[in-house]
């Protein structure tokens, strides 16, 4: 029972009409690597990625990975920045998240997280947590 339970928490489907709040973590950029964060690959390749079988190039700023992206693909998402600023940006689901699955968070360009809470300290979590946001589909 115990797996049947974890299963369906682990490949459950959003609610379309909820609010989720998790945290916001990068896993590509569009631009150049930025000092002091991580170093994150472009995929501007050519090769197809992921379940939405996409080509990451340098419009690729406004993506998103999450989970059961499949199911998913070219839909919207606002997130909205948990600050005395509450800035917000609209990102388009184009990827699958693997390590999503246990809490629902959101991987997106570091282009777009810089944007989102306006700095790259924040983004990169430097000498901060990491970003806590929340989203929804629109």
């Amino acid at each position: 029972m115990f797996s049947l339970l974890l299963n369906s928490t682990l490949f459950s489907l959003y609610n379309d009409y909820t609010t989720t709040n998790s945290i916001a973590t990068f896993y590509f950029r569009t631009g150049p690597n930025l000092k002091g964060c991580p170093s994150v690959q472009t995929f501007n390749d050519g090769k197809v990625y992921g379940p939405c079988g996409v080509k990451y190039t340098s419009e690729s700023k406004y993506w998103v990975a999450i989970k059961n992206a499949k199911n998913y693909c070219g839909k919207s998402i606002l997130v909205n920045y948990n600050s005395k600023n509450k800035n917000s940006t609209k990102l388009k689901v184009m990827d699958e998240c693997p390590g999503c699955y246990k809490d629902n968070h959101i991987d997106t360009s570091l282009d777009a997280l810089v944007e989102l809470t306006g700095s790259k300290e924040k983004a990169c979590a430097i000498n901060t947590g990491i970003p806590q946001v929340s989203w929804t589909f629109i």
